[in-house]
């Protein structure tokens, strides 16, 4: 069985492993699914098309184990979704590319091409899961936004509130995502280490890294640390490799 509490590289999973990380995604659109009405003969469909989209081997960080990973959380937390927001959470990433400012808009296509007019889904709920999703686009906004997508957008960011050694191997993983050095052909170390300063300075400006009250009492403190942290050791990095100059 595998462990969701914490973020797995998928590519380094056995055969086994995978077929079962596989199932476990299938499961759990099952649950989220069939709560929406939706005719149970298309799930494993739908869900293994969501499942393709996030294995490419483009993607370490936005795979299906980022979504489970982000389900584990929230039960262990004791943290109550409605199924509008676990349908939000299984779309939210499925279709991904480093860097581009369409991924949000390409899952609700996707998620409306899969599930409007053909499986029984109201499209009131739909429609209220695509606005969720496009709201995790906002991470460094403060535009008006429902209960529902600040729940989705912390369980997104909760990896910020990991332990020290956790958060690092993510943001590792992050990184394999983004730059050549790994052989995805996306931005050079360079352009990712001062992208990624960027992003962890403008989190920084916010009044917060988290929305909702729970997760700002119990994980701000941690993430911050984290957060501050990880600018010091990017900023380290740039130094020391003279990039950016």
């Amino acid at each position: 069985m595998l462990d969701y509490t914490k973020l797995i590289n998928v590519h380094s999973l056995k055969d086994k492993e995978v077929s079962n990380l596989k199932q476990d995604f299938i499961n759990q659109f099952d649950e989220t699914l069939t709560s929406l009405n939706c005719d149970e003969e298309f799930i494993p469909t739908i869900a293994s098309t969501v499942f393709s989209s996030m294995m490419s081997t483009r993607l370490y960080y936005h795979t299906p184990a980022h979504i489970l990973n982000m389900f584990s959380f929230a039960k262990e937390n004791t943290i109550t979704l409605t199924p509008i927001e676990e349908l939000a959470i299984l779309f939210h990433d499925a279709i991904y590319r480093p860097g581009s400012k369409m991924n949000e808009d390409s899952s609700v296509l996707l998620m409306e091409s899969l599930l409007l007019n053909t499986n029984n889904v109201d499209e009131k709920n739909i429609s209220a899961a695509s606005s969720i999703i496009r709201s995790t686009g906002w991470h460094l906004q403060d535009d008006a936004i429902s209960d529902s997508a600040k729940l989705v957008m912390d369980l997104d960011m909760a990896g910020f509130a990991n332990s020290p050694g956790e958060f690092a191997s993510n943001s590792e993983l992050v990184e394999k995502e983004f730059h050549r050095g790994y052989g995805n052909d996306v931005y050079t170390l360079e352009q990712f280490l001062n992208g990624r300063l960027k992003f962890l300075n403008a989190l920084t400006a916010r009044k917060s890294i988290y929305r909702t009250p729970f997760f700002l009492k119990k994980f701000e403190k941690r993430a911050q640390t984290n957060l501050k942290n990880a600018i010091s050791e990017v900023t380290r990095r740039i130094e020391s490799e003279n990039v950016g100059r």
